[in-house]
């Protein structure tokens, strides 16, 4: 029972930075800003639950920094694209577009759908 519990416990404070930033663009905040609390929680997560050292974490930093730069500047790279999107419009346009060609009881061709 108590394992359970246990397994049930790291689960959810796995999931709970997704579940931070999901919250977070429901609540109409920012893409970089619910991206940055994702990132806090994951690292008040990291840093509270799981038993590591300092050292332990400086030596897998050092191995694991090119990956973690190439996630960075992948997720930096989406935030600065949907926020662009945004002030743009651009979002507006594409959400209407797609309202028109997937509307329930729509069953037009694709060519129909641009303009």
């Amino acid at each position: 029972m108590l394992q359970s519990y246990h397994v049930a416990v790291t689960v959810l404070l796995a999931v709970l930075p997704l579940l931070v930033v999901i919250g977070a663009l429901l609540a109409r905040r920012s893409t970089l800003s619910a991206a940055v609390l994702g990132l806090l929680s994951a690292v008040v997560v990291a840093a509270t639950e799981f038993d590591l050292s300092w050292a332990s974490v400086a030596e897998l930093a050092g191995s694991w920094w090119p990956l973690v730069v190439e996630v960075m500047v992948i997720i930096g790279g989406g935030v600065a694209f949907a926020e662009a999107g945004r002030r743009m419009g651009d979002q507006a346009r594409l959400s209407e577009w797609l309202r028109r060609c997937l509307a329930p009881g729509w069953r037009l061709p694709w060519r129909w759908c641009t303009g």
